[in-house]
């Protein structure tokens, strides 16, 4: 098992993904005299993002964003990490990643220095069935405070999403989020606050349709924090299971699937701020970012008072309508084109947007009930790759196969209850490295876990065998697996008290598209083999 090819939310025209190289020989350098480099976070298509001690600030940690060598010669991508640079150093807001320091390399790559956020993802906090209702109007009226603080500084965040909102002390009063990754934010400097002609570079499960056509404005985010919300309610995005070309027409269309519906207790004063911030036009989202967070939150709060706390699972999100009922209404593209214009306008889109635009996931279905003091679920998506090169559409499994070369899994593993969620991967010759948590010892509560963070498991073509992922859901922490090597760091012998902890103790059944895992201990161990042939 190799750490994961770069993310697949990049630039749309950046460089398909290799596998992956060697250890980073950056790692154990000390940047600037001071920015000791201890870990790989993650590596997009802009930059390599390390986690780093300050060593002149008692060992703080911090985030360090080194541009790739391939971006730093393009003058796009270095324009993009200077205008993050100046976004970040223009912003001053709490619910914003904050900017520390800049410099260059001796060889001239610029790297950028941020906040280390302690807390977990939006994206592993939204659980199957949705959020309660005020935990999620608490998330998208400080998402909107942060964000209207960026537009008026005119910047545009451009690329929200789940796995760019941190939540801090999750599950608490003190419940807060912090916005990252301004990588590909768009810059307006005086009065001129007109859309201008970009590349497109996104996630499109959360892109306006205006960012397709390479023009974000302010009421894109607006757009994107509205699919965030959605996602929120309903446990899944509206767009769930449909490739891109159907998404660009039901935004086109406006066949939104109904939240009301799909969760009878949300307000349908809240559907109808939702509908109205996904709307095709920009100029009918509303009149910005804080009206659209604080409408919404508003009439979420105004909901009856009673619902459980543990909500159900959604009913499935429903087809769009057939295209053809529709013929009459027009969309961003001429109104004299046809609809066969039209699609093969969105199939050459798609092809054109390429790895950034990922293929979204099917619909995840709910795990089986258990009843036990100790329960999660996963399921495992695959994608196929041919000499680096993504081979054909992801697919999701509710267990284990056996796995070819090249192949590339992401296991999302639903958390019942609250305590501390390990990761351990066995090589094939039984040494042992800690997947998750990357760092710290962190607690989780109704959360959902994505292994790994960022990109996916890579089989290398040369090593053939059965890994062994172990995974812990414990009630109390355990500082025996806490202090196992990270990921990027050499696989050790597993000493005897680790040993002792990774002993299967778990009951497994599969059903409803996952595997469900329980115990009635206060600590749960179970083994997932990956096999490779």
């Amino acid at each position: 098992m190799l750490p994961p090819p770069p993310s697949p939310d990049s630039p749309a025209d950046a460089e398909p993904p290799r596998p992956p190289a060697p250890p980073d020989p950056r790692l154990g350098t000390t940047l600037s005299g001071r920015y000791r480099l201890l870990e790989v976070i993650s590596v997009g298509g802009f930059g390599t993002i390390y986690l780093a001690a300050d060593e002149q600030l008692n060992q703080r940690l911090v985030v360090v964003k080194i541009l790739l060598d391939k971006a730093a010669a393009d003058e796009w991508f270095q324009r993009k990490f200077s205008q993050e640079i100046e976004a970040l150093s223009r912003l001053n807001h709490p619910g914003i990643v904050q900017v520390y320091d800049a410099g260059t390399l001796p060889e001239g790559t610029p790297f950028l220095v941020m906040q280390w956020i302690e807390g977990v993802t939006l994206r592993q906090v939204i659980r199957l069935g949705g959020l309660e209702l005020e935990r999620v109007a608490r998330i998208v009226q400080l998402s909107g405070q942060a964000l209207a603080a960026a537009h008026a500084q005119g910047i545009i965040h451009r690329d929200l999403k789940p796995e760019n909102i941190m939540v801090r002390a999750p599950g608490t009063r003190d419940e807060q989020i912090t916005l990252i990754d301004f990588g590909i934010a768009s810059i307006h400097t005086g009065l001129d606050r007109s859309p201008a002609k970009t590349k497109v570079a996104g996630t499109f499960t959360y892109m306006a349709p205006e960012q397709f056509d390479g023009q974000p404005v302010a009421a894109s985010d607006v757009y994107s924090l509205g699919i965030i919300a959605f996602e929120m309610l309903a446990g899944a995005p509206p767009s769930q299971g449909k490739p891109m070309f159907e998404l660009m027409l039901m935004q086109r269309e406006g066949t939104w699937p109904k939240i009301a519906t799909l969760r009878p207790s949300v307000p349908l004063a809240a559907q109808e701020v939702l509908l109205r911030a996904l709307s095709f036009d920009p100029a009918k989202r509303g009149d910005g970012i804080r009206e659209f967070a604080d409408t919404l939150s508003g009439a979420l709060l105004a909901a009856p008072a009673g619902e459980p706390t543990i909500v159900e699972p959604p009913s499935p999100l429903p087809e769009p309508p057939p295209v053809a009922e529709n013929k009459s209404k027009r969309g961003w593209f001429s109104g004299h084109l046809g609809r066969s214009l039209l699609l093969s306008g969105l199939v050459a889109a798609a092809a054109v947007l390429g790895w950034a635009l990922w293929p979204l996931l099917e619909p995840v279905a709910a795990p089986v009930p258990v009843r036990a003091t100790r329960a999660l679920s996963y399921s495992i998506q695959v994608q196929r790759y041919r000499s680096g090169q993504p081979f054909g559409a992801p697919f999701r499994l509710a267990r284990e196969v056996v796995f070819a070369d090249e192949d590339g899994i992401v296991l999302d593993i639903e958390l019942s209850g609250h305590g501390y969620f390990y990761a351990v991967d066995e090589t094939t010759d039984g040494r042992v490295k800690l997947l998750y948590p990357q760092v710290g010892d962190p607690m989780l509560g109704g959360a959902t876990v994505r292994l790994p963070a960022m990109g996916d498991i890579w089989f290398d073509p040369r090593e053939h065998g059965e890994e062994r992922l172990w995974i812990v859901w414990s009630k109390l922490p355990l500082p025996d697996l806490a202090a196992l090597p990270r990921q990027n760091a050499r696989a050790i012998p597993p000493p005897a008290e680790v040993k002792h902890l990774l002993t299967p103790n778990g009951q497994t059944s599969a059903g409803a598209g996952r595997t469900v895992i329980s115990t009635p201990g206060t600590r749960l161990v179970s083994m997932i083999p990956l096999t490779h042939r």
